[in-house]
């Protein structure tokens, strides 16, 4: 009989992970089913993530005039926190956010690099700003140094492009291509809060992965991270 392996992440629920667990290993998915519980930690959170299997490291505030502000909750709050904090300037937006994501790996002690460039969750079609300026790559691109140097796999997350907000997913093709040019590996993601999201948009981006040069997928096991091929 072939085991499933279920991949559950929570975002800072330690009191869920025993029980959740616990009813897969007790039930009748006992011996079907194999899961694990993760924990996508923010880079500013300290709460501890040693109960968990596995950790994802991610930024989703920036900091600024002493207040932590989301860079994901909607297209308007994103504005008006452009507008009040920032002057209206997207690129000293994206300094902040990079700046924290420089830091991801070693303040979350991750297993994977969440979603590396959230920031243009709503930046379609360069909206707000253009995500091939030379500016803006200087910032992503030192940010994307600055992880590699700890070997920790970069998540590609489709969620936004299940939800309709992205035609690519997190990181953009064109950081893609300087990841793989600059020997970056990657997890394959779907970053699904419902069953419908699970694997979306898998074989789209594996196949521009192929292009890109890359030639296997990491998957996290209890042993360590194994390469898949993206065949």
């Amino acid at each position: 009989m072939d085991v499933v392996a279920v991949f559950l992440f929570m975002v800072q629920m330690p009191p869920l992970f025993p029980l959740v667990v616990s009813h897969f290993h007790s039930s009748e998915y006992a011996g079907k089913m194999e899961v694990y519980a993760g924990v996508e930690q923010d880079c500013f959170s300290t709460e501890p993530t040693d109960i968990y299997d596995y950790v994802i490291g991610s930024t989703h505030y920036v900091y600024k005039d002493g207040l932590y502000h989301t860079v994901d909750e909607s297209e308007e709050k994103t504005n008006a926190i452009v507008r009040e904090f920032f002057g209206g300037d997207f690129l000293k937006y994206a300094a902040a956010y990079f700046e924290a994501e420089a830091q991801v790996v070693a303040k979350t002690k991750p297993d994977i690099i969440g979603h590396f460039d959230l920031i243009s969750k709503f930046n379609e079609r360069n909206k707000y700003f253009d995500m091939d300026e030379k500016a803006y790559r200087f910032l992503a691109l030192e940010a994307m140094e600055e992880l590699l140097g700890t070997g920790v796999p970069f998540e590609i997350n489709t969620g936004a492009m299940y939800r309709g907000l992205r035609t690519e997913p997190y990181p953009s093709y064109g950081l893609l291509k300087e990841l793989q040019k600059r020997g970056g590996e990657i997890v394959l993601s779907s970053d699904s809060h419902d069953c419908n999201s699970i694997g979306f948009a898998f074989g789209e981006v594996a196949q521009a992965c192929r292009e890109f040069g890359f030639r296997y997928t990491k998957i996290w096991t209890p042993e360590g991270m194994k390469e898949i091929p993206l065949d």
